[in-house]
C-alpha cells in the first residue's frame, strides 16, 4: 500500500478482488488504507470494487462517513456532470436517512455553488429546508470529514470521454423532463417511451413483461403482498412497477451490484413518489442473500422477482430457500428465461414437487421479433424434501452458450452486438433445447385488449 507505483499499474479486476479479499479474510483496515491510498493517488478502482466498499459500510457495517466518502470519491472520477449530479444527490438522500440533516442541507448548498442541480435537487432541497434550522448556523457550519469537498463539479463533460452510463443518465434527464412527479404511472410510462422513440434499448421488463409484474402483485398473490424481493434494480423501472401497487406496510427490497444503477435508480425513486417503499441494497446477491432476514425483520418473501444473470436464478433461488426467505405461495418469478435463458432454474422449477410452474411467451420489450419468457412458479414447501433430480449434462453446455450471448450482448446497445435476428435464433434454439432436455411447462400467453394494453390469460 505505500508504493503508489504498484497501485498505478493495477487493474480495476485486481482491485475489486483486493478488496473483496481484505474484507473476507477480517482485513477491514487493510480495505480502507487502499481507499486512501487510491483517493491519495488519484486512481480509479472501478465500479466492481467501489460496490464492494458500499455494501461493507452501508449494510455489513454500517457507516455513513465512510459510505458518504465512498460516494464522493465515486462521483468525483465520473466524466459526466449529470451523472456526478445524480451521485451526489444519492449522497443527499443517504444523508437523510441516516438523520443528518444538517449535512444533507449543507451538501445541497456545496453542489449550489457550482451551480450543479437537477429536478432532484430541487425536490430534495425543499424537503429539507422545512427539516433543517436555518438558523442554527454552527451545525450548518461545522467542519465534518466525511463532507470534506475540494473538488468541483465541472460545467461540462471532461475532454472527450464519453460517460459508461450514457443512456442511463439519459433515461432519467428523460423521465424528468416529461413525466408527472410523484405519479410513479407517468415514470413507468416515460422510461418506455424513452426506448420506445429510439433513444436506447433499456434491459427492462416493460409493456407486456410488465402486465406480468403487475399481475404479481394485484391478481396472483392470495393475499396483498408485505415484502417483494427483486435482484436487479438497473435504473428502479420493475422497482417502480411493482412498488406503485404495493398496499399499506408493503415493502420492495431491490439488490442491485453496481452502484451507479443504484444511485440512478434511488433518484427514480425518489421522482416517483415510491422512495420510501423501496429499499435497494447494494452488493452481490450472495452477499445479500446471507443479510436479508435481519433487514426484512423475519419477514419472509411473498414475491420473488429475478432479474440478473440468468444461469444464477438457480443458485440465489437455492440460497433463499435455505434461508428460510420463502413464505408459503411465494410467487417466484424471472424474466429473460428464453433470452439468453436460464437452463438449471427452469429444471429447478419443472423437477421439484414444490413448486407449481407457469411460463409465459411474450415479446421482447422494443423487440417484437424476439420471443422471450418469464416464469411464474408458486411454492409450497413439503417439509422434509428430497434433493431434486439432477439436470441432464446437456443443460451444462446449454448454460455456457446463454452466457456467453449474454456477454456479447453488453458490448452494445440495440440490443447490443447480438442483432435481433440472432436473438430471435437464439430463442428459438434454448426453446428446442428445453424441449429436448424434457423441460416442457405449462405456457400461457400475453393478449392485447382493443385498447392495446397487455394481459395476460392465466
Amino acid at each position: 500500500l505505500g508504493e503508489s507505483s504498484c497501485l498505478m499499474h493495477c487493474s480495476e479486476k485486481v482491485f475489486s478482488m483486493l478488496v473483496w479479499g481484505f474484507f473476507r479474510c477480517g482485513e477491514i483496515e487493510l480495505a480502507w488504507r487502499l481507499l486512501d491510498r487510491l483517493v491519495l493517488n488519484r486512481v480509479n478502482p472501478g465500479i466492481a470494487a467501489f460496490g464492494v466498499w458500499l455494501h461493507q459500510c452501508r449494510h455489513r457495517r454500517p457507516d455513513i462517513g465512510r459510505e458518504v466518502r465512498v460516494l464522493l470519491y465515486l462521483a468525483k472520477l465520473r466524466p459526466c456532470r449529470h451523472l456526478i449530479i445524480m451521485i451526489l444527490n444519492a449522497v443527499v438522500m443517504r444523508l437523510r436517512d441516516c438523520g443528518e440533516m444538517a449535512s444533507a442541507f449543507r451538501l445541497l448548498r456545496h453542489m449550489a455553488t457550482d451551480s450543479a442541480g437537477d429536478h432532484i435537487t430541487e425536490l430534495l432541497h425543499d424537503r429539507l429546508a422545512g427539516a433543517v434550522d436555518l438558523d442554527d448556523t454552527a451545525a450548518l457550519h461545522k467542519v465534518s470529514n466525511m463532507l470534506a469537498i475540494d473538488w468541483h463539479v465541472p460545467v461540462r463533460i471532461r475532454g472527450n470521454l464519453r460517460c459508461d452510463y450514457d443512456k442511463e443518465c439519459q433515461v432519467l434527464r428523460y423521465v424528468m423532463m416529461t413525466a408527472q412527479q410523484g405519479n410513479p404511472g407517468s415514470v413507468i410510462e416515460s422510461i418506455e417511451r424513452f426506448s420506445e422513440e429510439g433513444h436506447g434499448w433499456l434491459k427492462i421488463a416493460g409493456d407486456e413483461k410488465g402486465a406480468v409484474l403487475d399481475d404479481l402483485v394485484q391478481v396472483l398473490t392470495r393475499a396483498p403482498p408485505r415484502l417483494i424481493l427483486e435482484f436487479g434494480c438497473y435504473v428502479g423501472y420493475s422497482a417502480c412497477r411493482m412498488a406503485r401497487l404495493l398496499q399499506g406496510a408493503g415493502h420492495l427490497i431491490s439488490v442491485e451490484v453496481d452502484p451507479v444503477h443504484a444511485c440512478i435508480a434511488q433518484s427514480m425513486l425518489e421522482f416517483a413518489g415510491l422512495y420510501d417503499k423501496v429499499t435497494i441494497y447494494v452488493g452481490y446477491s450472495e452477499e445479500a442473500i446471507p443479510n436479508l432476514h435481519s433487514i426484512c425483520n423475519g419477514t419472509t418473501a411473498d414475491v420473488i422477482f429475478m432479474d440478473q444473470r440468468g444461469t444464477r436464478f438457480h443458485i440465489d433461488l437455492q440460497a433463499l430457500e435455505a434461508q428460510k426467505l420463502l413464505s408459503l405461495g411465494c410467487l417466484v418469478t424471472a424474466d429473460n428465461v428464453l433470452k439468453p435463458g436460464a437452463p438449471h432454474f427452469l429444471w429447478h422449477l419443472h423437477s421439484s414437487e414444490e413448486y407449481q410452474l407457469t411460463v409465459v411467451s411474450l415479446r421482447e420489450f422494443a423487440a417484437e421479433r424476439i420471443e422471450d419468457w418469464m416464469c411464474v412458479a408458486r411454492y409450497t414447501p413439503l417439509g422434509d424434501t428430497q434433493s431434486g433430480v439432477e439436470p441432464p449434462d446437456e443443460l451444462a453446455e446449454l448454460a455456457f452458450r446463454t452466457d456467453r450471448v449474454r456477454q456479447r450482448s453488453c458490448a452494445g446497445d440495440n440490443p447490443g452486438e447480438v442483432g435481433e435476428d440472432d436473438w430471435a435464433c437464439h430463442s428459438q434454439e434454448v426453446r428446442r433445447a428445453y424441449t429436448a432436455a424434457g423441460i416442457c411447462p405449462r405456457i400461457v400467453h400475453v393478449h392485447r385488449r382493443e385498447d392495446g394494453t397487455p394481459y395476460v390469460d392465466w
